[in-house]
């Protein structure tokens, strides 16, 4: 210690950093200092001590402590303090472990909680999330064992001192009392530091009442038309709550994010208590002027934009990229396009709206649970729907719709039940599924379903052109239930109630499917009509944006809920700097072929080989096959998307035939009610790549004796999660 700050006195730091010292040798009791006295410059009292101070234990009815520095000392010098202690502790527990007799003080024998250590508290609870009980309780198992005995709280505090010091905290970090003035003083100040030719800061609108907040800089708005520029860019959008804290006197505060697909970048992040479709289609129209001028006047839009089951988003979306084109007649022009009557410009001019695969699926999936008691019957269901969302044309959807709907409503198992049922489940496993090599034209029935008057969200059922569309492809199908004679077996999976379900939802058909996902040439009108070799259909989902909304909950907020807007727009600037930044960043190229760099090499250790490297892979693939030709390999170190699990799939199954599984990961992704997921049962050994949330991992039954015993090869060292098992039951459950 040095002897500057002995003249102001010992309520402050210097009787804490006394205290510490102190209780390192004598940690019973805690110390109020009573007296505190330096010696004068001019003191004729040669023999008094430089600084005399003297304390008391805060029960007030204990030790008394006296301290003295004899001489002065100089500048950073260690302080030789001479410590004395008067009395014993009268508040300590006896040695016997059956001592519960009470100790009367007067005081509570704790030291407030004051100067650095308040701050480190508050550093604490702030950044770890860690509620102030669990501090506390941290802190307490930490406590010597006579602190313990003797009462001693002063290193653990209590639950109500933690919560104090982080609430003072939590006000001192406030630019304003006010969230509305305090995100209006951060927009002055970014709009300076931020700068751009263009767009300016980065709060590009913020309002009171409905309270909404609008914020991105000019390098997202830049991302953003470059990646519209190329004509197939893939845009998500969704929201979510339990981010912001409540706004009084209004409704919930939303967080709306607009995601690229490419990078998982943000271009657009909106808060706002208002969540209709003219309101959000305002917001967006903004957003469209920044790119205007970002793009010298051009508006650029994106090729898809995959939005959640909400007719505000796909209304807002809808208006906002085609130019106030409202829901019925985007149905029509879907018909128009879906039956061939567009040239290619005008296929390639409209944004087109996909719902989430996931999202849809899991909104089919509680409507049957609320329509259907049998679990069998749902989980078919389920998978027609899933036959319906993966077909790219009308020709396949109008065949599907057909037999979905005789499978659901013919009483009796006849031929043409089985050949329904035998249909769909070679869509949904793409194997010896009739190749379609040319989309036929237009039929005249098709073309007087095209029009469609205006309608709103009631009547849009009645007025799609798909409800006439799909209506007329079952109108001509004859139920063979009466006829006893021929057929005395049932159909099991007899439920008019549930193809309701999927006929409520056929009129939103092109948002739903994977129709207008895949190469839009194959529908234009002044482009010969082909199929490319091995093509799979896309079925998008937001799961980049869900991702997306997981990092912003329990990463940048640290754990926390609700938090001020202003402090969740200060976090997501800077994810959204680092973000633009990465995307700017040079793209590196090996100088020799099939050379993978690694990020760190670990010495001392010997090298082994992982499942994730390409020839590896190709060893282990080739063992499980027991095949013995040579099996090339074409496997990246990046995370494989599930359309590319899919194609591998597909290629599997062509080679090697008596291989079950291989199915789409996407089915099984829904698990409402534990009532799914949807593989085919295998009756073989089988080979299933599995998604369980953030990565992928591989179940095979090949190297177990029995069918039903499945390994997991997974790459994270962690137990088996549920939805691993729930998948997994699916192949075995046929054999037991």
């Amino acid at each position: 210690m040095t002897p500057s700050g002995y003249g102001r006195g010992l309520c402050g730091n210097w009787s804490t950093v006394i205290y510490r010292k102190f209780v390192e040798n004598y940690s019973k009791c805690a110390l109020r200092f009573v007296y505190n006295h330096l010696k004068q410059p001019d003191s004729k009292k040669v023999h008094a001590p430089y600084w005399t101070g003297k304390a008391v234990c805060r029960t007030g009815n204990c030790v008394s402590v006296h301290f003295s520095i004899l001489r002065q000392p100089a500048t950073d010098e260690d302080v030789t303090v001479d410590v004395t202690v008067v009395g014993s502790c009268s508040h300590v527990r006896g040695s016997d472990d059956d001592d519960d007799r009470e100790i009367e003080v007067d005081m509570p024998n704790r030291r407030q909680l004051t100067g650095a250590d308040r701050h480190s508290a508050a550093d604490v609870l702030q950044a770890s999330g860690t509620s102030a009980t669990e501090l506390h309780y941290a802190k307490l198992s930490q406590l010597k064992h006579d602190e313990v005995r003797a009462g001693n709280m002063t290193a653990c505090q209590t639950p109500t001192v933690f919560r104090q010091a982080s609430y003072e905290r939590r006000i001192a970090e406030r630019l304003h009392p006010n969230v509305v003035m305090e995100l209006d003083i951060a927009r002055e100040c970014w709009q300076a530091a931020i700068p751009g030719a263009s767009v300016s800061g980065y709060i590009q609108q913020l309002g009171v009442e409905p309270f909404h907040v609008v914020f991105y800089t000019e390098e997202q708005v830049r991302l953003y038309v470059d990646a519209c520029k190329t004509g197939s860019a893939v845009m998500h959008l969704d929201a979510t709550g339990s981010i912001v804290t409540a706004i009084a006197g209004q409704k919930r505060a939303l967080y709306y994010c607009l995601l690229m697909r490419d990078g998982s970048v943000p271009v657009l992040d909106i808060v706002t208590t208002r969540h209709t479709g003219d309101w959000l289609h305002s917001l967006l129209l903004m957003f469209n002027a920044s790119v205007r001028s970002v793009a010298r006047g051009r508006l650029v839009t994106p090729r898809q934009v995959v939005t959640d089951f909400s007719y505000a988003l796909i209304s807002a979306c809808l208006a906002a990229f085609n130019g106030g084109l409202t829901l019925d007649k985007y149905l029509s022009v879907c018909c128009q396009s879906l039956t061939r009557q567009r040239t290619l410009a005008d296929l390639q001019s409209v944004t087109y709206i996909t719902l989430c695969m996931a999202h849809m699926m899991k909104a089919v999936s509680v409507r049957l649970h609320k329509t259907e008691k049998n679990k069998t019957v749902r989980k078919l269901a389920l998978t027609s729907f899933a036959a319906l969302q993966r077909s790219d044309n009308m020709d396949d959807a109008k065949a599907l719709y057909r037999a979905v709907y005789i499978l659901l409503n013919s009483q009796k198992d006849t031929d043409a039940v089985q050949q329904a049922r035998a249909r769909i489940l070679q869509a949904i496993t793409g194997s010896d599924s009739d190749s379609i090599d040319d989309i036929g034209d237009p039929t005249d029935a098709d073309m007087q379903y095209i029009q469609s008057d205006v309608c709103d969200a009631k009547t849009l059922k009645e007025k799609s052109p798909f409800t006439r569309l799909f209506k007329h492809s079952i109108s001509s199908v004859t139920l063979d239930d009466d006829d006893d004679d021929a057929v005395s077996i049932d159909n099991n999976s007899y439920s008019p109630a549930s193809f309701t379900v999927i006929e409520n939802l056929i009129h939103l058909y092109p948002l739903w499917s994977a129709a207008l996902q895949n190469r839009l040439e194959q529908f234009a009108s002044d482009v010969p009509p082909s199929r490319a070799d091995n093509e799979r259909p896309d079925c998008l989902t937001n799961a980049a944006v869900e991702s997306h909304f997981r990092g912003v909950k329990h990463g940048r907020l640290r754990g926390r809920r609700r938090v001020r807007p202003y402090q969740f727009v200060s976090a997501e600037l800077q994810y959204v700097n680092g973000k633009v930044n990465e995307k700017k960043l040079p793209k590196l190229k090996s100088r020799k072929k099939d050379v993978i760099e690694t990020e760190e090499k670990w010495k001392g250790k010997k090298r082994t080989a992982k499942y994730s490297d390409p020839s590896t892979a190709a060893k282990l693939l080739k063992s499980v096959t027991r095949s013995r030709k040579k099996i090339r390999h074409h496997l990246t170190h990046k995370e494989l998307a599930d359309n590319e699990i899919q194609q591998i799939h597909s290629t599997l199954q062509q080679r090697f035939s008596n291989v079950d599984g291989l199915s789409e990961p996407g089915l099984g992704q829904c698990m409402r009610h534990r009532s799914l997921p949807r593989f085919p049962a295998a009756q073989r050994r089988f080979v299933q790549v599995l998604n369980v949330g953030d990565h992928w991992l591989c179940a095979t039954n090949y190297f177990s004796g029995q069918l039903n015993e499945v390994y997991v090869f997974d790459s994270v060292p962690a137990a088996t999660s549920s939805s691993t098992v729930l998948q997994v039951k699916t192949h075995v459950i046929s054999s037991g």
